[in-house]
């Protein structure tokens, strides 16, 4: 599975690196990388595959919340914004098995904190 993700920074499109396994990466095996994940709610509502042996067909997912991202693992910077990305899949022999072109936009969840202020 090779995987690239592009970042909208003003009008240019640019290239998240892979660190930690996370942005533009390669991976030997996806049936690994997809037991390590909960199978969104989205994806089982439209039928899209989450375990191997991933089965033959054309997916289809409307706009949706797919994941609430665990804040902790990513940079601020990459935190909200515009992205696409494109995964192809391989098999043994480098036939191409998939391709996926995805855009979506990546919104922060707000955080409410009381604070104080100290008048002197």
């Amino acid at each position: 599975l090779s995987i690239s993700v592009q970042k909208k920074v003003l009008w240019v499109w640019v290239t998240i690196p892979c660190e930690k396994g996370i942005g533009s990466c390669s991976y030997d095996d996806v049936c690994q990388i997809v037991t390590k994940f909960k199978c969104p709610q989205a994806f089982k509502k439209y039928g899209i595959p989450c375990q191997c042996p991933l089965t033959k067909g054309i997916y289809g997912l409307p706009s949706s919340v797919v994941v609430d991202i665990d804040k902790s693992i990513l940079p601020s910077w990459l935190e909200s914004g515009s992205y696409k990305a494109r995964a192809k899949l391989t098999d043994s022999t480098s036939n191409q098995i998939l391709c996926i072109d995805v855009s979506l936009s990546v919104k922060a969840k707000a955080t409410h904190s009381k604070q104080c202020l100290n008048f002197v």
